[in-house]
Formats: structure tokens, C-alpha cells, sequence
């Protein structure tokens, strides 16, 4: 296995602005961030064992033991705190395709490596995953938030491999790197899940092979 590494999968929680500030404003933020990670903890706990649909606001609120009036100067709803947990998300997952990106001119072998890596990631992670994956098919807004964050990705992966780079002027070649992205994205869901079963571990090979797939179409 190669050594891929990525920092810690903990949520990242935002540390406020860094302008000076009073110390009574200092203590005022210190407690506003605290609640929202103890309201962002708790919605993922609710969340995995109730289901976004069956979980309300009062639920979470009695998770994370916090009052109703500090969840709504938190978050407008529950659509609202999960779509925070999603952009909280991105440090984490992001590395991983800095990892990727690492690799120059990647053979399947390589790419095979990384691609478990990334089962693995999504298997240490599967809460957040299985949550986001849940809501962005209910919810439009968490989708296109999504679409913007892979798009971002996309854009990223250009600066590296000549297919990602066409996909800023082809809008065919920006589809299939799109549909790439949602593919090892449901892959990765599936496996871990267990909802497709791979006793043989050939994810990663087959993932491998669609990276490499689309890495070489980098004819104009």
C-alpha cells in the first residue's frame, strides 16, 4: 500500500475572525463555537442512527443538549446545518486528492493504491459520507453544493493531468469528469456499505482503471 496521508478526519470547526477582540467578546465566541460543534456532533450522531428525514430539530437540540433559540442563531434549519457540515468536510477529503495529484504520469498500479486509500477513507468517514451522500438525493441545495465542490476539484485536478485541464473549455470531457467523480464517490459508498459486495477487493483495480481511462484522453 502506498504511504497516502491525509490529516486529521475530524470536523473542522472555523476559529472566528482575527481581529483583536474584548474579553468578554473573546469569551462570547469561545462559547458560540463550542455550540456549534457540539450541534454539528450531535446532528451527525442523530442523523446516522435516525436518517435525515426522520430526525428533527428537537431531536438534535436533545443530543447536544443545547436550547432552541442557540440552534436558530446557529443555522436557519436542519437543510441549513447539514450543508455546514459539508463545507466543514472539505479539508478533510481534499487532501486525499492532493495525494493524487502527487502522483506524475500515474500507472494503473499507483492509481490502484490510491483508489484503496480512498475506500478507506470513505470507510473511517462513513457517517459524514453516507450522510451527504443521503441528503444531496433529497436535497437540491446540498447537490449543488456538491456539484460546486467537485467542479472546484475539477479545476484543481487540471493543474495536473491534461484530461482535467480540457474540462474547463470542453463541456463533454467536463461531463465525463464529472460522472468520474460521482462514480468513485458511489463506489466507494457502495463498498463500504456492503450493499455491493466485494469479497475479492476489486474496487480499487476497477476505480484504477476508469482514473487511468480518462487520464488519457488528452488528445485536443
Amino acid at each position: 500500500m502506498g504511504d497516502f496521508k491525509v490529516g486529521s478526519a475530524a470536523l473542522s470547526i472555523g476559529a472566528g475572525s482575527a481581529a483583536p477582540m474584548r474579553r468578554g467578546n473573546i469569551r462570547q465566541e469561545r462559547q458560540r463555537l463550542e455550540t456549534r460543534k457540539a450541534l454539528l456532533e450531535a446532528a451527525t450522531e442523530v442523523f446516522c442512527e435516525r436518517g435525515y428525514l426522520d430526525t428533527s430539530v428537537e431531536h438534535i437540540l436533545s443530543r447536544a443538549d443545547v436550547s432552541r433559540a442557540a440552534f436558530y442563531r446557529q443555522f436557519d434549519s436542519k437543510l441549513v446545518l447539514v450543508c455546514t457540515l459539508a463545507s466543514d468536510f472539505v479539508p478533510n477529503w481534499r487532501p486525499v486528492f492532493d495525494a493524487l495529484m502527487a502522483l506524475q504520469a500515474p500507472q494503473i498500479a499507483e492509481l490502484e493504491q490510491w483508489a484503496a486509500f480512498y475506500i478507506n477513507f470513505h470507510r473511517e468517514n462513513a457517517a459524514i459520507c453516507g450522510l451527504l451522500s443521503q441528503v444531496a438525493a433529497l436535497e437540491d441545495r446540498l447537490y449543488w453544493q456538491l456539484v460546486e465542490q467537485r467542479d472546484a476539484l475539477i479545476d484543481d485536478l487540471g493543474r495536473c493531468f491534461g484530461a482535467f485541464r480540457r474540462a474547463a473549455d470542453d463541456p463533454a470531457m467536463r461531463l465525463r469528469a464529472r460522472l468520474l467523480l460521482n462514480q468513485i464517490d458511489d463506489t466507494c459508498f457502495l463498498v463500504v456499505r456492503g450493499r455491493v459486495p466485494d469479497p475479492g477487493h476489486h474496487a480499487p483495480r476497477l476505480i484504477a482503471e476508469q482514473i487511468h481511462a480518462l487520464l488519457q484522453c488528452t488528445a485536443t
